[in-house]
């Protein structure tokens, strides 16, 4: 029950932050409705994953594939995923599952995935640093438009910047380039559950 409580009210506090930064970044009513619902969908995948294992773990690599295969046109080579078997707890799964729902987004809008010629390719592997073990994640675009660093600060990069670095204690590397956009995280891995004394 402490369990599920502590996933209520992180969950709630998650809609909350997305529902204030959509308001703020929406251009119209439908604008709104558009990303708010995109976010509660991906947030709501990535919980089906760690309810169909008891709400312990989500796989990394299932995460990826569900999120990505709307853009995923069947040419050879468009989406590249790449890395071990990785079982991510809740308390990484479900904020990482939303950083790579924001970087699906926007790679359909504005980066590789906007075009045909674009190309996208996910890595990641298990490290150990300072005794640790970490998960290193790296998303590289190339083939489509020069990525443009955004002009205000939206829910997507407030999520890649800060909720990154402050709920998962993450190193988080985001470049615009003219080969594309790179972004790399490299976060602790949870080896016990997190669950408060409340």
């Amino acid at each position: 029950i402490r369990e599920l409580h502590h996933r209520v009210r992180n969950t709630l506090a998650n809609v909350q932050a997305m529902l204030g930064a959509t308001a703020r970044s929406a251009s119209s009513i439908q604008a709104f409705y558009d990303s708010f619902a995109a976010r509660i969908a991906a947030l709501g995948r990535t919980h089906t994953l760690l309810t169909d294992d008891y709400w312990q773990t989500a796989p990394l690599r299932e995460m990826l594939r569900l999120e990505l295969a709307p853009y995923d046109d069947g040419t050879e080579g468009r989406i590249t995923l790449g890395g071990p078997a990785v079982e991510l707890a809740a308390d990484l799964a479900v904020p990482t599952g939303m950083a790579i729902h924001e970087l699906s987004a926007n790679a359909a809008r504005h980066g590789a995935l906007s075009v045909r010629s674009g190309r996208l390719f996910v890595r990641w592997d298990i490290i150990q640093d300072d005794g640790a073990r970490k998960l290193s994640l790296e998303w590289i675009e190339s083939g489509g438009p020069a990525a443009q660093k955004p002009t205000k600060t939206g829910f997507g990069s407030t999520l890649l910047r800060r909720v990154l670095s402050v709920q998962c204690n993450a190193d988080v590397e985001l470049s615009f380039d003219d080969m594309g956009l790179r972004f790399r995280m490299v976060a602790p891995l949870v080896e016990r559950r997190l669950v408060p004394s409340y």
